[in-house]
């Protein structure tokens, strides 16, 4: 379905809680962080935001197509939930009352990639951005749009990502800086989800200076993994980043999707067992950060797995089989971890408790989760 500017602003103004039987309207609650946040698509085939919250699904809001990533904004009640590549719209909504209070629209000459993050202030929200409208002059399209969280999220400037694809992007949270995952895989709207570059694609992960623009650090994995995407990245307290990863080639054998940086030049690839590697089609999903920050998860929705890993020694933990699982999130409550997928499923998994070797149940519902939760 195209999207027209005039259906957009439509869809946004008519963000109101749907009455679906199996879903509670969403109800006024200043408990702002309480549950997760996702997106999802419902039987009727539309898609929404949805709030899970004491087992059930509380709260929807309708969305004009497949949304994907979410964010909460630092100091305040706003989420910012963007589009799925290439899109071209990010709604930001009040997580009290449901209520629209901005909408985001990519400039001429740019398509969003489907993440965003804040500063630490939470005054200024980072936008992925392919500029696709300078490809014939500059081989390097990665931006990150800017975006006035204190003026109505006015349109403030641009910052090069140091890259191709730029797709997730994380505060540092030691400095003033922002992760950005450059994906390296260059796209353009006329031929929508199609990857252009596959045989030369060069992904990274970079920290950019939000000041000055400069790359302070830059991340590359061997010319032999060339064709691992760099796609999901989530940083912990101490400074660490977690990053997960595709594979778009043929790379060797037991190449893992899912590692650390632990400083400027410093990272490390986690082993997966012989028999997940295989299953899990070379595609990982999503990764983050326990609430300690002392273990990664990742979700493997080819595979229908999740796994966990110690995030200082590197040690696999365990892993968990949940078919089309993706999104993976810290809970707030302990040190473990909400997981959700494709099939309808929201669970916990605590992979630090040796008492707990499984997951359980949060809820069971007939909307699709997609990949991601805030």
């Amino acid at each position: 379905m195209t999207i027209t500017r005039r259906h957009l602003l439509a869809s946004i103004s008519g963000l109101i809680a749907a009455a679906h039987p199996y879903m509670s309207a969403w109800a006024a609650d200043s408990a702002v962080d309480s549950g997760q946040f996702a997106t999802a698509r419902v039987p009727d085939g539309s898609f929404q935001v949805v709030r899970v919250q004491d087992r059930a699904l509380r709260t929807i809001v309708a969305l004009p197509d497949r949304g994907h990533g979410l964010v909460k904004r630092p100091k305040g009640s706003d989420l910012v939930v963007m589009a799925r590549r290439p899109g071209d719209w990010g709604i930001v909504l009040d997580r009290r009352s449901g209520d629209a209070r901005a909408r985001l629209s990519a400039p001429e000459g740019h398509h969003f990639y489907g993440h965003a993050a804040f500063s630490a202030d939470g005054r200024c929200l980072f936008t992925t951005e392919n500029a696709f409208g300078t490809m014939h002059l500059d081989e390097e399209t990665g931006r990150l749009g800017l975006w006035d969280a204190e003026n109505g999220y006015a349109r403030i400037g641009t910052l090069r990502t140091g890259g191709v694809g730029p797709h997730d992007v994380a505060r540092d949270r030691k400095g003033r800086g922002v992760w950005v995952a450059n994906g390296g895989i260059l796209t353009h709207p006329d031929t929508g989800r199609a990857k252009l570059n596959v045989a030369d694609m060069t992904p990274s992960v970079c920290l950019i200076d939000s000041v000055t623009g400069a790359v302070e650090t830059e991340i590359r994995l061997p010319a032999s993994l060339h064709q691992l995407s760099l796609r999901h990245i989530d940083t912990n307290e101490s400074g660490r980043v977690a990053f997960a990863a595709q594979d778009e080639g043929a790379s060797e054998a037991g190449v893992s999707l899912v590692g650390v940086i632990d400083g400027p030049d410093s990272y490390r690839l986690f082993e997966l067992p012989d028999d997940l590697f295989g299953q899990s089609q070379g595609y990982c999903g999503d990764v983050s950060f326990n609430r300690t920050g002392t273990i990664v998860g990742g979700g493997f929705p080819r595979g229908g797995f999740f796994a966990f890993w110690d995030a200082e020694s590197g040690r696999f933990l365990r892993s968990v089989e949940i078919a089309d699982g993706c999104g993976v999130s810290k809970t707030q409550a302990s040190g473990g971890f909400v997981v959700s997928s494709g099939s309808g499923i929201l669970g916990s998994v605590e992979p630090h408790d040796p008492n707990v070797l499984g997951w359980d149940v949060i809820l069971q519902t007939e909307a699709a989760f997609d990949n991601h939760m805030a």
